[in-house]
């Protein structure tokens, strides 16, 4: 996970749209140890074929934050950066440069719609801004 980090943030900076050429493979590979792990939380694989030996089990109730089992986040988060780095996936903000929202050169991003910005954006940003608007007015 730690390495993905690095390497989509260089290939945001850069605007490197083939990113996915490089990530898709390791995001697949920690799918795969996320899944294995998950399914070793949930019961899917006997105890039997367990890794862990001494210490914290791989499937007691330690792996957990803040309620969510730490090998279900580690799936979610996986997938999320699967999903992103493909091809026809988010990537690097890749969906509103297309749409002509914004451009996004050496990581200098320039707003061209910024209603069509926030439209596109998620409900936290309009959460967010409604906060902000009420800290300001009080």
């Amino acid at each position: 996970m730690f390495p993905l980090a690095v390497v989509l943030g260089i290939a945001c900076y850069r605007s490197d749209f083939a990113v996915w050429r490089y990530v898709l493979p390791l995001a697949t590979l920690g799918w795969l140890i996320a899944l294995y792990h998950s399914l070793l939380y949930w019961g899917g694989i006997p105890a039997s074929l367990e890794p862990c030996g001494e210490g914290v089990s791989c499937s007691s109730a330690a792996m957990r934050i803040a309620g969510f089992p730490i090998p279900g986040l580690s799936l979610a988060a996986f997938t999320l950066d699967a999903w992103c780095a493909s091809p026809n996936g988010l990537g690097c903000g890749g969906h509103v440069q297309k749409a002509g929202i914004v451009t996004y050169v050496r990581g200098h991003i320039t707003i061209l719609d910024r209603k069509a910005l926030e439209n596109a954006s998620c409900e936290c940003y309009r959460l967010i801004q409604r906060h902000y608007r009420g800290a300001l007015a009080g």
